[in-house]
């Protein structure tokens, strides 16, 4: 299933659980707050390094291919940081928080006359997403 409809379907089941409860107490929101909200920026950069390693590796395993008298290779690659990183408390004591990181996520292509000229050229942006994924804190740790 494509990770935008992944965003979107829990994205769907936490409103949906945000709007068939009442909100939580101030008491709730103040005592729970701050820890596991400075834990999540933490669990951004983490996930921001991870999609450096994965453009890394995408990049390093990148599939060449002849069209016409050009050679042509696209891979995936991410934006320099997380465009947005929060988190909002739910008043759920299943899940006591839910985290939303947003980036962007960039195909690249990298083209030459030869194979050689091709990965040595500089890769340029075909096309830019915006990518929602949406985390969970589970009482002890931020889940994928």
């Amino acid at each position: 299933m494509p990770r935008i409809i992944r965003s979107c379907l829990a994205l769907a089941s936490v409103l949906l659980l945000a709007c068939s409860s009442t909100p939580p107490t101030t008491s709730q929101r103040t005592s729970t707050g701050a820890g596991p909200a400075q834990q999540f920026s933490g669990f951004c950069q983490d996930w921001m390094a991870k999609l450096r390693e994965r453009e890394r590796a995408n990049l390093s395993g990148i599939k060449l291919r002849a069209i016409g008298n050009r050679v042509v290779g696209e891979y995936t690659g991410y934006g320099s940081g997380a465009l947005e990183c929060s988190a909002q408390a739910t008043g759920f004591s299943a899940t006591p928080f839910v985290g939303t990181l947003i980036y962007e996520e960039i195909l690249y292509a990298k083209t030459g006359k030869t194979r050689v000229r091709a990965r040595r050229s500089t890769a340029r942006p075909v096309r830019r997403i915006e990518v929602t994924e949406l985390f969970r804190y589970d009482g002890k740790r931020w889940l994928p």
